[in-house]
């Protein structure tokens, strides 16, 4: 199942490699969950998840979900209630390089407008 009306609006797009540091992410994901650049700078995985765990309704439920897809060898499609009150949905997309694992490429939309009656 793909993101669905959510793909033709812009996604918060970042990536990371097999040590789960981020190797690219764009404006959208800084701005999705206002990490701050020096915090990206740093590229401390678990600094980076902890700040968009502190922003998730449900932190345990999202912190089960990240860490157990980061090795594993498919797609997953997971969505998340922000305490704001928005709602993302996050597509998982694994990185091969000469068949191995080497990361995944996370693509992030903001399905608010979608589930609003």
């Amino acid at each position: 199942v793909g993101p669905g009306p959510s793909q033709n609006r812009a996604c918060a797009i970042h990536a990371h490699g097999s040590s789960n540091r981020i190797i690219k992410y764009n404006s959208m994901y800084k701005k999705m969950f206002g990490i701050p650049e020096e915090l990206l700078q740093e590229n401390n995985p678990r600094k980076n998840l902890e700040w968009v765990k502190r922003l998730m309704s449900d932190q345990d439920y999202f912190m089960q979900l990240s860490l157990q897809v980061l090795k594993q060898e498919k797609k997953y499609t997971h969505e998340f209630d922000l305490l704001d009150g928005r709602r993302i949905r996050r597509v998982s997309l694994p990185l091969f390089r000469d068949s191995e694992l080497v990361g995944r490429n996370i693509l992030l939309y903001d399905i608010t407008v979608d589930n609003v009656s």
